[in-house]
Order: C-alpha cells, then structure tokens, then sequence
C-alpha cells in the first residue's frame, strides 16, 4: 500500500500566515508524514475513522507543530491522505478537541480563490459537491475533449 500525503491550502495557510513558516520544506514534511502513516498502519494505529494527529518537530526553526490528518481517499494500492491543518503542539488541547473546537477550526475552508484558476475552482467545486455521507469521492471525467468535459462540469449538457 502507497501511503501519499497532499497538504490542503487551508494547512499551507496555517504553516505560512499563521505560524510565520513560509520556508518549511514541504517535501520533507510530506516524506516524513508518509513513513510516519506507513509505520503506524503497519503497526495497525490508523484509526478506522481516518483522522489522526501527529506531532512534528521543525528542525530548521525548533518548533514543534501538531499535525492534523483525514483519510482523503484511496485509489487502487494509494491511500490518500490530507494534511488539514497545522498549529502549535502547545495551542492544542484535549480540551479544545472534545468541545469541538479543533474541528470547527478543520472544517473552515479559504474562500478567496484565485479569480480564473481553473484548477483552483475544480477542486472547490469537487470537494463541494462530491460529497457522500460525510465522505468525498474522487471521481474523473476521461475520453472526453476539455470542451465535452467543460459542458459537463457546468450543466449544459
């Protein structure tokens, strides 16, 4: 089983607006998160849920950040997972997560997109109408021209 990891534009927010990390090297984030997944599934420690926390020390500024992790998927052998948010190990709490708090915090989504990105646009678009019981689904649309596709997408078909 591949373990892949995409951090979600709400956690890229969270590591360069709010913990002032623009820096961080998201390869080696992403790489160290996957063989994290990939010990613990061995290990039988992925929730059956799909939502987990990890903490995370970045070494280049010594900040121990606390991790926040969904099930995003899976696709054949590849298990997909989002990186949802991001915060300091020390602005978490038990207490915060049983009021609900953190979760209300992981559900809130950026909404400024980029006027004219397509691809930015899609992807709002599919996370929100493709949900199915509190589940996304991954679905695509093949053999089909860009135009057919478009004409789909939008309804004039």
């Amino acid at each position: 089983m591949l373990h892949k990891l995409s951090i979600t534009a709400e956690a890229e927010f969270d590591l360069s607006e709010s913990l002032g990390l623009p820096q961080l090297d998201k390869r080696t984030l992403k790489a160290e998160v996957e063989e994290y997944i990939i010990g613990m599934n061995k290990a039988g420690r992925i929730p059956w849920w799909g939502y987990f926390r990890a903490d995370y020390l970045d070494e280049d500024s010594g900040k121990l950040l606390k991790l926040f992790i969904y099930n995003g998927g899976r696709l054949g052998l590849m298990q997909f997972w989002d990186l949802a948010g991001v915060c300091l190990a020390s602005e978490w709490s038990e207490e915060a997560e049983e009021k609900g708090l953190i979760r209300l915090w992981l559900r809130s989504k950026i909404t400024d997109l980029i006027k004219g990105d397509w691809v930015v646009e899609q992807q709002a678009r599919a996370a929100a109408d493709m949900k199915n019981g509190g589940r996304e689904r991954q679905a695509t649309i093949t053999g089909l021209s860009k135009e057919q596709r478009d004409e789909i997408e939008r309804g004039d078909n």
